[in-house]
């Protein structure tokens, strides 16, 4: 159930429903904060809503280990996808989730190009960091950007690769 209060000039929107958090966001504008209750409720009713409290205190350590044990249940991982990961727990295994930005990725690739590596082999990179990420199945602003298809990846690729030279 969503609720308004006017504090001010600003409305305070609140959705309570339960087996949810309680969610509130402030509003210069009452329509806006309907417009935003509307969709939350809809995603709650539509089980799409994601707590993105939940990936505070989790690392991409975390989401890099659970990948591999997911997928090391079924079979044993080859050496390059194996390499591949351990490299990306190198680079983002510190990295709490809700910390992670576009700009680290795009140092990464920076750093990739630097050391010699072509864009196939950081396409394979990005799309293993896409893969972690959707087994993971978490919210997050980045994680929008990681789970762009392969095509996408490699136009972001590029365009990053045309900004550090």
């Amino acid at each position: 159930m969503a609720t308004f209060i006017k504090i001010g000039k600003r409305w305070r929107a609140r959705v309570r429903k339960t087996e949810f958090p309680t969610l509130s966001e402030t509003f210069d504008i009452k329509a806006r904060a309907q417009e935003w209750t509307n969709r939350m409720e809809a995603d709650m009713q539509a089980r799409k809503f994601k707590d993105v409290r939940i990936i505070a205190d989790k690392t991409m350590g975390d989401l890099i280990n659970r990948y591999t044990e997911e997928l090391t249940a079924k079979k044993p991982l080859g050496k390059n996808k194996d390499a591949v990961l351990k490299s990306l727990y190198r680079q983002f295994g510190h990295i709490k989730l809700p910390d992670l930005t576009v700009h680290e990725i795009t140092t990464f690739v920076k750093n990739r190009l630097k050391n010699g590596a072509g864009g196939v082999t950081i396409n394979i990179d990005l799309t293993y960091l896409k893969s972690v990420w959707k087994v993971a199945n978490l919210p997050h602003p980045i994680g929008q950007l990681i789970l762009l298809s392969t095509s996408r990846i490699k136009l972001a690729h590029n365009f990053c690769w045309q900004c550090c030279e």
